[in-house]
């Protein structure tokens, strides 16, 4: 197998194009950004559920009922725990968190763990008690142990992202003049400096269900590139100077008798509104001594005065002009006793007071919902007018606005660009003050621009940056007039503007369903003491962390069991948006494999730990199912008398069915968990489970007793290893995870067909699927006395492993004419670690006769992937017989065939709702309209390439398909 603190550092409102955020490379993307982390993993819910079910969270959850938890798959930890509160009688937050560590949590902290506290974080709600893990002297990146308190010191939640076990090599091997070397590599025609002196420290890394630990040296490379300033967090792999992490941290996007009124003519919102004369807050104003106005631009001056120097700076902002200037712009007034109204506009200009004004409107703004945060509360620097680039701003302890350039506007202009950019400074000022580091690029991206939200109350953002056309907008969140929500995990592309849409739409939405975007953003800054972090990458555990402290912030009894004021408004804006609460209930299902025709079929199902915590968000147990190989699937609620035995029928089917279903928690707002089995809902979906109806078993190669024509080796074949093989599997693993098992399927038998073993001992990837693809081929099975047969086999399927996991195909096809052209039964990147059965009836896909052929691939097309199959017990059945021909399935003919430039298709029967086309990948390449069917259809394939295709009749409650060729 191919195996695979001394800068503030914060984020980047960019604006180009319509729409479009420009980035360090230009096109939205950062091209330098490395991580280490896989950014749409989703969760394994049996993993989940057995990491619930060991003794360390038994024990706890026997003294704490309800308590929900999300444990870190890797390591084992409860990464976020909740629930009803827990006293510890402990006046201290420090005390008292620690006393619940080390009373509540030991079971899951070892001895040896070394934790360091970095702070506590105090709401007008919460007390939270943070700490990191060091390990030989250093500190462990990423990690985080964390305990919510109320005022009461009662525990709400816990968290511990650490590790108890960390084993490596840590000798550096390289200098810190090395690591210096490695990090300036790919930026030596930028002119980097590196800025913070390597320090080292441990990186956990997580790889394959278990984490490898790295030691790194921490720096940061400042340069500069297309005109832009990076400042570049770099982890090196201390060993050997890989880069194991790259995340740019520059974000783009009084007595007397006289008095004195400042104001300024500028824009109020962006250059295609008027402009207006506005206060220009807490300017410095000298006449003397120093004074500053107050927020409506009013200075009262000492008696006797007769001139002032007004200066474009004040308490929390000062101004200057171009990337170099050192100088603010002042203005020499005389002024009179009594009132004075003085304007600065014959010293200044718009670009310079509008990002004046605005930076004071968004500091105030922060203040009314922080008052006690301080770390603000200084004249922040701002640059207007700068000539080292254009179309863009950014954030880098200060705020930067370039000038017109390009077809852009000065982005000092634009109200909501300044409160974005501004809003980085906030993220991270207040992380940093409260002991913790902001770290997620695209978290900062979407609550900058959430910040501009709960101030403007408008969710287009960036009108104006263009200079020509003022319908040209950034980005916008208004989904109620068209705008497109974005969706964890498929919307997520690892760029971070465009990630941070994820959450900044989940926040919008809560705002619609609360009609009220300032108690949106009450709520979204009470959920900034939570503190949610992770690295780039790690966007799905981080939002979902700030949905609980969104819950957690809501709450008003301390007890999310019984669910919070606004729980669902808040839970159903960010489902939304992909962001959901897993569950922590368990649905235990028994398989329902055979049924007798013509009677319901009992589905049965047993919800068990449903006094969990957000228990209120789920509205009951579902089951899906369709018939034969149709796509429409039906959802049948679930009924159940003591809240645990859960029950439906499917309604009864005709002999000669193959009924295919699988049955979920469902939550108030639509979201399926529990499915069961894993991922049968998926967009690209695992197998469901399979009934046959009315059928009685013909034959069955179990490859212990029985064993038909079955070769490997075929031409077209170029795996390298892993080939197809026939006899006892040998377990392989990688850190603890099957990939390929030791067992079989048949009572007491033990041989099946296998993609290789490993020698015992060995790594998994000695002997796996390598360099293409191997094809077990079963020839010539005779179903040519049979009126309508299934076939049946069981198969085993791992490709979620190694490097680049989910990228290989598992392809089942099937053949009536010897082998000479097939058609896809199954064609899934979707792994299953387990002995699942697989059904289909073969008239579905081909003509059963006396020459039907099989082939099972298994295929290493991308690098680096673990690939392993193993098949048994390959069945075929027959309908069992009855007095009356039972047969609905929509009968047709087609012809000619092969076909040119069209197809005739026939009905027989009116009672159909889809024909489609499919080809032999499985691609579905021409759907007929459902308003053009009639009993006679000509479809065209002119333009379809020559080969094998499927035509499928889908009709109410059954589907008829036939093969046919198109030939030019």
């Amino acid at each position: 197998m191919k195996k695979s603190p001394f800068i503030k550092i914060l984020t980047i409102l960019l604006f180009l194009t319509a729409g479009n955020i420009h980035a360090f490379k230009g096109d939205g993307h950062d091209d330098y950004a490395i991580t280490f982390l896989n950014r749409s993993k989703l969760k394994n819910e049996s993993r989940q559920q057995y990491l619930r079910s060991q003794p360390a969270w038994t024990d706890f959850y026997s003294s704490h009922q309800g308590w929900w938890v999300d444990f870190d798959e890797n390591n084992g930890m409860p990464h976020r725990a909740a629930g009803k509160a827990i006293s510890t009688g402990i006046f201290d937050p420090s005390a008292a968190a620690g006393s619940f560590m080390s009373n509540e949590l030991k079971s899951f902290i070892n001895s040896s763990v070394l934790l360091e506290r970095t702070g506590i974080t105090n709401s007008s709600k919460f007390n939270q008690v943070n700490y990191k893990q060091m390990f030989n002297g250093m500190e462990v990146l990423f990690t985080r142990a964390t305990v919510k308190l109320t005022k009461n010191n009662e525990v709400l939640m816990f968290g511990l992202d650490i590790h108890n076990d960390i084993k490596g090599n840590f000798n550096a091997s390289l200098s810190e003049t090395d690591a210096v070397t490695f990090a300036m590599h790919d930026f030596v025609s930028f002119n980097p400096v590196v800025t913070q002196q390597p320090v080292l420290k441990v990186l956990p890394v997580p790889a394959n269900g278990n984490y490898i630990y790295k030691l790194v040296y921490e720096l940061t490379v400042n340069c500069t590139h297309e005109t832009m300033p990076a400042s570049y967090y770099t982890l090196v792999d201390a060993t050997n100077g890989k880069i194991l992490y790259r995340s740019n941290k520059i974000v783009q996007f009084s007595p007397g008798g006289i008095s004195v009124n400042v104001n300024g003519t500028l824009y109020p919102t962006h250059p295609y509104n008027p402009t207006t004369t506005l206060p220009l807050q807490y300017v410095k104003v000298t006449a003397g001594s120093v004074f500053n106005a107050d927020v409506n631009g009013f200075v009262a001056l000492p008696q006797g005065t007769t001139n002032a120097t007004i200066s474009l700076e004040g308490l929390f902002a000062k101004v200057y002009t171009g990337q170099s200037g050192t100088t603010v712009q002042t203005l020499v007034t005389p002024v009179n006793a009594g009132s004075n109204n003085v304007s600065f506009d014959p010293s200044s200009t718009a670009s310079h007071m509008s990002a004046y004004h605005h930076t004071n409107v968004v500091h105030d703004f922060m203040k009314s919902y922080f008052p006690t945060f301080t770390d603000l509360d200084f004249p922040i620097e701002i640059r207007v007018e700068r000539t080292d680039g254009n179309c863009n701003a950014f954030y880098n302890g200060g705020l930067n606005f370039y000038s017109l350039a390009n077809g852009c506007n000065p982005l000092s202009l634009v109200n909501d660009v300044v409160y974005h950019e501004y809003g980085h400074g906030i993220s991270y000022t207040f992380y940093n003050a409260n002991g913790s580091s902001f770290q997620n690029g695209a978290m900062g991206e979407g609550n900058s621009d959430v910040w501009a939200i709960c101030i403007t109350q408008n969710p287009v953002l960036g009108i104006g940056f263009d200079a020509a056309n003022p319908a040209v907008f950034v980005r916008n969140y208004d989904f109620a007039n068209g705008a497109i929500r974005k969706v964890y995990p498929q919307n997520l592309v690892g760029e971070v503007h465009s990630d941070g849409e994820i959450i900044c739409g989940a926040w919008w939405d809560v705002a619609l369903n609360f009609n009220s975007v300032p108690n949106m953003a009450a709520l979204f800054t009470e959920t900034q003491y939570g503190l949610a972090n992770g690295p780039d990458g790690s966007e799905g555990q981080v939002y979902t962390d700030v949905l609980i402290d969104a819950l957690q912030a809501d709450d008003t009894d301390n007890d999310l069991l019984n669910g919070t004021p606004n729980a669902t408004a808040i839970a159903s804006a960010f489902a939304l948006h992909g962001i959901t609460l897993l569950s922590n209930a368990n649905l235990a299902h028994a398989q329902v494999k055979a049924s007798p025709a013509n009677i319901p079929v009992t589905i049965n199902a047993d919800l068990t730990n449903v006094s969990m915590a957000f228990a209120w968000a789920f509205s009951g147990v579902n089951c899906s199912y369709a018939i034969n190989n149709s796509s429409t699937w039906t959802t049948l609620p679930m009924t159940s008398t003591n809240g645990i035995n859960y029950t439906v029928d499917i309604p009864a089917q005709s002999a000669g069915t193959v009924v295919k279903y699988f049955v979920f928690v469902e939550d108030v707002n639509g979201v399926k968990s529990n499915v069961k089995p894993a991922g049968a809902d998926a967009a690209d979906p695992n197998i469901p489970y399979f009934i046959r109806v009315g059928y009685n078993l013909l034959f069955t190669d179990d490859f212990d007793n029985n064993l038909g024509n079955w070769y490997n080796g075929l031409p077209g074949d170029n795996a390298t290893s892993g080939i197809w093989d026939y006899g006892t599997p040998i377990e392989s693993t990688v850190n603890g995870s099957v990939v390929q098992t030791s067992t079989q399927i048949t009572p007491g038998g033990s041989i099946c067909f296998f993609t290789g073993n490993a020698p015992l001992g060995q790594g998994a990837g000695t002997n796996d699927v390598d360099g293409g693809k191997t094809t077990l081929e079963l020839q010539g099975v005779d179903l040519s006395a049979y009126n309508n047969p299934i076939i049946e086999y069981y198969r085993w399927y791992s490709n979620d492993q190694g490097a680049t996991p989910g990228t290989d195909a598992w392809q089942v096809l099937i053949s009536d004419d010897g082998g000479q052209t097939y058609l896809p039964v199954e064609n899934t990147k979707v792994a299953d670690h387990s002995w699942r059965n697989f059904v289909f009836r073969v008239s579905d896909y081909v003509t059963p006769n006396a020459d039907v052929w099989m082939q099972f691939i298994a295929e290493d097309a991308n690098a680096g992937s673990l690939i392993e199959a193993l098949l048994d017990e390959f069945s075929v059945y027959e309908e069992v017989a009855t007095s009356v021909l039972e047969n609905n399935n929509p009968e047709f003919r087609l012809y000619p065939n092969p076909a040119n430039n069209f197809i005739t298709v026939k009905l027989d029967k009116p009672e159909v709702s889809v024909i489609s086309i499919i080809n032999v990948t499985g691609e579905t390449v021409y759907t007929v309209p459902t308003t053009l069917v009639r009993n006679v259809i000509q479809i065209p394939t002119s333009e379809l390439a020559p080969g094998v295709y499927l035509l499928k009749v889908d009709g109410v409650n059954s589907t008829s398909s036939k093969r046919f060729i198109i030939q030019h």
